[in-house]
């Protein structure tokens, strides 16, 4: 831990690196499952199709009572999240935003 971290801790109570909400509720998701074997893929959408495919989900997932919408948070607004960003502690974490 840096001084500045620990004079945070001593002054608040608290640290400034925590699990985001959203790390907590990916690994519920995944119980069981090592982080390191989960895949991903990523594909890029035309900007003017990013509605409809919002709209598609939305749809998909309204009928399943167990779902729940999450929205993530980026602080680096250029940077799309990735699945170790979201598990990742840290002062500036992607998290669930509005």
């Amino acid at each position: 831990m840096s001084v500045s971290g620990f004079a945070v801790r001593a002054l608040t109570g608290r640290s400034l690196i925590a699990t985001p909400l959203c790390g907590r509720h990916l690994k519920k998701h995944f119980a069981g499952v090592q982080l390191g074997e989960i895949v991903t893929a990523a594909r890029e959408f035309p900007s003017i199709s990013r509605v409809d495919i919002q709209m598609a989900l939305e749809k998909m997932f309204e009928k399943r009572s167990d779902s729940k919408l999450l929205g993530i948070l980026s602080p680096m607004g250029h940077q799309p999240p990735s699945l170790a960003q979201l598990f990742a502690p840290g002062p500036f974490p992607m998290d669930i935003g509005p």
